[in-house]
């Protein structure tokens, strides 16, 4: 044989000897070889699903068989042929276009009905193929064939419609998700029932999870130069589902806040604050989820890389308004909530004669409830969305009280001691906000307590000479009109 092959050679190349002896190789067409392989494919017990993860030693097993059945023939190549790289070549590209194609059909097409298991079974033959096959061929030092371009001529007819069955499958999970999910909220909206953090972790982990199984299978499965565009597909996808249609569905029902009489408010607040939160984190994940699965591999392409960073901009521009809405809302019924345990104040409480060391009841309350909406903020808000929320709510606040406290008369004595119990310990409360803004409006509330201590002569040294110069005169004169021993006159030397 090898004699021939020498002869051959000499006369014409031979490459018809070649093409000859590769076609006879009992592997393409040994019957019981190629049962074997079918049967193989067939076999999905071989296959564990762990998760999002597959472990399928079919492909172990064929590639193995595969690679046996290589090294022998090419003992017999080394030992018959003068052009043994030629040879080896000739049958590289069959074993690719007959034993491995036919194979990897057979596995596919069980799974042609599932199209999760389909995407996933697909992704795993690539790697396989490439990591037990291509990689160990590539060892051969075989010159004249191009192992990734059999590779993916291979996979090419999956690749070609890849994008339109990932994307459809995308599509298709996260809309049962999302509906049913707005159907169980919608049935706890009714039953007046809240959740009790919000926003559900399983449903968004299911979308930013399954957007990154998506991700990879583009890396490997996009044709080539078709990736960026895939990638941008797919995190299109992904933002318009979680944050255009569950996150928006989910905050734009827990920024509708009750009335202040509505015995749930303070429950409905701690909620908004939870899905914020939620909302924050969830924020935080997708922002470095572009930064380690999307920006990196659409670098080669300027207005893809462009057109994701804007939608993603854009989509979390979005929910920042929708979250302000809802805080300008917890705002107000935070400071109607103050004002509503303020009625609680008993027209004589700054007028007893009693002389004690106390705060009024209705201060221990006010202050318990400042301190509880403080505890919410804190735990729910960071760095600078904090302070500028509690200091928005202090400032309100102080408003509220110097309004509150026009309307009570205090008596000299024990009543101005027990103003000034009061005064002190809501000051020292809104120290917690650590706001400057704060602790000066708190500040000048405290100095309005001087008006009711010093005679009518010393006011206008008092209003002139300290803080109280910037409050209003007549917010002023209201005050000093509360005073139980006031007489008009006094009014003369403001």
């Amino acid at each position: 044989m090898k004699q021939c092959a020498s002869t051959l050679y000499n006369f014409n190349g031979g490459e018809t000897c070649r093409s000859r002896y590769v076609q006879k190789i009992k592997m393409f067409f040994d019957i019981d070889i190629l049962r074997k392989d079918e049967t193989l494919a067939n076999n999905t017990s071989k296959r564990q699903i762990r998760g999002n993860n597959i472990i399928d030693s079919r492909f172990e097993i064929f590639f193995s068989d595969i690679l046996r059945d290589i090294q022998h023939e090419q003992n017999v190549i080394q030992s018959v042929f003068v052009n043994q790289t030629s040879a080896m070549a000739m049958l590289i590209v069959r074993v690719f276009e007959q034993r491995v194609r036919g194979f990897i059909e057979n596995v596919l097409n069980i799974e042609a009905n599932n199209t999760s298991m389909y995407l996933q079974t697909t992704q795993y033959a690539y790697n396989s193929t490439k990591k037990l096959l291509v990689e160990p061929l590539s060892h051969l030092g075989i010159s004249g064939v191009d192992l990734n371009q059999l590779l993916n001529s291979v996979f090419y007819t999956y690749q070609e419609g890849y994008i339109q069955r990932e994307r459809g499958h995308l599509a298709n999970l996260f809309d049962a998700t999302f509906s049913e999910e707005c159907d169980r909220l919608t049935g706890l909206e009714k039953a007046f029932e809240y959740e009790e953090d919000g926003l559900n972790h399983e449903i968004t982990q299911t979308f930013v999870q399954q957007t990154e199984n998506a991700l990879a299978r583009s890396y490997t499965l996009s044709p080539e130069g078709s990736l960026p565009e895939n990638i941008k597909s797919i995190f299109f996808l992904m933002l318009k589902y979680l944050f255009e249609d569950y996150i928006t569905f989910v905050l734009e029902k827990y920024i509708k806040l009750p009335m202040v009489n509505d015995s749930r408010c303070f429950q409905a607040i701690s909620q908004l604050f939870r899905v914020i939160l939620g909302i924050n984190q969830i924020v935080g994940q997708i922002q470095t989820l572009f930064q380690v699965h999307v920006l990196p591999h659409i670098q080669t392409s300027i207005n893809v890389q462009s057109q994701c960073s804007d939608q993603l901009y854009f989509n979390i521009s979005s929910l920042e308004n929708n979250i302000n809405y809802g805080l300008e809302n917890s705002l107000i019924l935070m400071v109607q909530l103050v004002d509503k345990a303020l009625v609680d104040q008993k027209r004589t409480d700054y007028q007893n004669e009693m002389d004690d060391d106390t705060t009024t009841p209705t201060c221990n309350s006010v202050t318990k409830l400042i301190q509880s909406f403080y505890e919410i903020a804190k735990s729910c808000l960071q760095g600078k969305n904090l302070h500028i929320f509690v200091e928005e709510l202090g400032l309100k606040l102080q408003v509220v009280f110097l309004n509150h406290f026009k309307k009570f008369k205090i008596g000299q004595g024990s009543g101005t001691l027990k103003l000034i119990k009061d005064l002190t310990e809501y000051r020292s409360t809104l120290k917690s906000f650590k706001s400057h803004k704060v602790d000066d409006a708190f500040e000048m509330l405290f100095e309005v307590s001087k008006l009711f201590l010093v005679g009518p002569d010393s006011f206008k040294d008092i209003i002139e000479n300290g803080i109280l110069a910037r409050v209003q005169k007549s917010d002023l004169i209201a005050f000093i009109k509360q005073r139980s021993d006031f007489k008009s006159i006094w009014l003369d030397n403001l």
